[in-house]
């Protein structure tokens, strides 16, 4: 049965420049969360056929102009992965990353014996990486007291656009203050990258910055050791922008959560051609604390994820 959705598209972008990516509504998803500039679908006109996907419900396909063709996923365009160029920030969004980077620069690189050195030693079990903590991540200050910065960029792009701040004590425990950690800027899509990635590397996708850290502890001594990416939160997980046909490793928290997050972001993923493994982490446990409880050493041992469905996105286990 012809579907009047797919024929809506076929009669606007018919016409549409060949050979890159455009963006609009979802007619499948928009009506139920509505967007002041909703760009979730994207539309591609290649070798004479048109094909979208929708990075927020997941509905795709293609059709020849001249009649319909078997569902599948779209070539991706390599200076963005899968074609998912930002949005342009509205004036709001430009004021918000612009006090995010004066955060980023008012702060220092991390030395040894201060607060955010010690901090990060304290929740790492006194490890400490040879070469030094990663340049995304700094001393800076908030309220009168120290607190570790780290900075969020959306991939391919290097220019900070959000930071979380977790406030420190001088002793380098956390503060005993609320809220803890503050974040600045547009989080959607940027990540922490704790380590650089490189073709041929997985990049292994953690919540928390500590989380992250455990893993490179945990994979130092590998031959090829993973990039690993700090979301900053699992609802950020399925709309991280990553290189073009990376394998993904989900390091997701163990509770209901992450699990989700890790279901929805593994669908995503798969679509876009991306082979994805999820470490089954033990129950309300993260991977900082289940690294620490079997050592550093132990590593983690990811399992593939075989074919993601939507139903799983809502389970929880």
């Amino acid at each position: 049965m012809p579907d009047p959705d797919v024929d809506a598209l076929v009669l606007r972008f018919r016409l549409a420049t060949p050979a890159r990516w455009h963006r609009s509504a979802c007619p499948k998803c928009a009506a139920a969360k509505p967007r002041r500039r909703d760009t979730a679908l994207a539309v591609r006109i290649e070798g004479g056929r048109l094909g979208w996907l929708c990075h927020r419900c997941g509905w795709r396909g293609a059709v020849a102009l001249d009649g319909p063709v078997a569902d599948r996923p779209l070539r991706r365009r390599p200076e963005h992965p899968a074609g998912r160029e930002p949005p342009e920030p509205t004036p709001e969004e430009t004021g918000r990353i612009a006090r995010a980077r004066r955060i980023w620069r008012s702060a220092r690189p991390i030395r040894p014996g201060d607060a955010a050195d010690r901090y990060l030693c304290r929740r790492l079990d006194g490890w400490r990486p040879p070469s030094g903590w990663p340049p995304t991540l700094r001393l800076g200050r908030w309220r009168h007291g120290p607190a570790l910065v780290a900075a969020a960029c959306p991939w391919p792009a290097r220019r900070v656009v959000a930071v979380q701040l977790t406030r420190l004590a001088q002793d380098g425990r956390r503060a005993a203050v609320a809220p803890t950690r503050l974040t600045f800027g547009l989080l959607r899509g940027a990540a922490v990258r704790l380590s650089s990635w490189a073709p041929g590397r997985p990049v292994v996708l953690v919540e928390g910055i500590e989380d992250g850290l455990a893993v490179l502890a945990a994979t130092a001594a590998g031959a090829t050791p993973p990039a690993v990416w700090a979301n900053l939160g699992a609802s950020n997980a399925p709309s991280l922008a990553l290189p073009p046909e990376a394998e993904v490793i989900l390091a997701l928290d163990g509770d209901p959560a992450g699990r989700r997050a890790a279901a929805k972001a593994a669908l995503r993923l798969q679509a876009e051609g991306h082979a994805v493994r999820i470490a089954r982490l033990p129950d309300g446990l993260d991977p900082n604390a289940a690294l620490l409880r079997c050592g550093h050493g132990a590593g983690l041992h990811p399992a593939p994820c075989g074919s993601i469905t939507d139903a799983e996105i809502g389970h929880e286990s």
